[in-house]
Formats: C-alpha cells, structure tokens, sequence
C-alpha cells in the first residue's frame, strides 16, 4: 500500500499539480474536445443563472438545518423518562411473588445435633432437605411438626462424620412452597 502511496505522490511535486491540467506542455488539449468549455459559454451560463433568480426558502432552510444539526452537535439531548413502566421488550409484568424466604435463616446445634428454625409466617408441616457436598439430594425428611429436629433412623446413619453436608427447610405460606436459606454444617 505504502508502495502505490509514493508512486502517485511523487507526480504531484511541482506547484499547481494537484489541479487539474487542461493543457499538456506541449500545447495539446488533455480533456476531450467536447469537454472543454469555452470562455463564451461560461459568460452566458452566468448570464442564464443570473435571469432566473431562485426563491429565497431553500436557501433559508438550508441555513436553518445546519443551526439545527449545530446545535444538537453542541447540546446533545438527555434521557428521556419512559412513558410505561417496564420496556415493551420485557413482556408483561410478572406478577408479584409471595414471601421469598419467609423461614428466615436454619441453623444446625453441633452441641445437640440438631436442627433450628424460627417457625415465622410458615403454616403446616415442614421439610428438610439434606444435601451431599456436590449439593445433590441426599434424603428428604416430611412431615416435620416443628423446629427443634434431630435426625434419627435412616438419616443418622447416611451422614458421615467428616464430612460436610447442606441443608434448608421447606414451608408453606399462602399456599405456595417457601424454603430457607442454605446452612452448611458437619455431621459429629
């Protein structure tokens, strides 16, 4: 690229190169014969132009789209605030969901092995669901009547000491399922 750059450059060393040349330097005409416009027909075009002026109107809005684009260049407008409350885009508005957490926080008493929770707005039965290290279910426990619980049985003997287990509770709030937080615990 740099190659064709240097090449056309060094045509253009002389004053005046860069405007076109009518005439070559030994005298010849280099546009077409029928190119050439001759200094009597450039007097009568200007006299032709000169006897039909134009309307004042498209110069005048000419001018006033350059303020325009002037001033928006110079002042760039701001947000504006939407005139719906959600995008158009997003859909209708989803409806609104019942207590997310509504069993606050589960705790899990090394001292006693067992399991707490603050009953809250939770109605019925509770759940718990043990989890492995990888998160995966390890058993589910329904039909719990009320926080403090201690597993027994079954659930005793699949935890291993040593190992670190997860857990949460399940509850019922105005007919939908709710859940606590995730608690981390080692079974002793």
């Amino acid at each position: 690229m740099a190659r064709w750059g240097l090449w056309a450059a060094h045509r253009y060393v002389w004053a005046g190169a860069s405007v076109p040349r009518t005439v070559g330097p030994d005298g010849r005409l280099l546009r077409r014969p029928w190119r050439v416009k001759s200094e009597r027909a450039i007097a009568e075009a200007r006299r032709v132009r000169a006897a039909r002026p134009q309307a004042r109107w498209p110069r005048l809005l000419g001018w006033v789209c350059i303020g325009v684009a002037c001033v928006g260049a110079l002042m760039p407008v701001g947000p504006l605030p939407p005139h719906v409350p959600v995008s158009a885009a997003t859909g209708p508005e989803p409806e609104p969901r019942g207590p997310a957490l509504a069993i606050s926080s589960l705790e899990f008493d090394e001292l006693l092995g067992a399991f707490r929770w603050p009953e809250a707005a939770a109605d019925g039965p509770y759940s718990l669901v043990l989890l492995g290290e990888d998160y995966a279910p390890i058993a589910r426990v329904d039909g719990i009547a009320g926080s403090p619980w201690k597993p027994t049985g079954e659930v005793a003997v699949s935890l291993k000491p040593t190992v670190t287990y997860h857990a949460f509770v399940l509850g019922v709030v105005n007919q939908r399922t709710v859940k606590s937080p995730v608690v981390r615990f080692t079974w002793n």
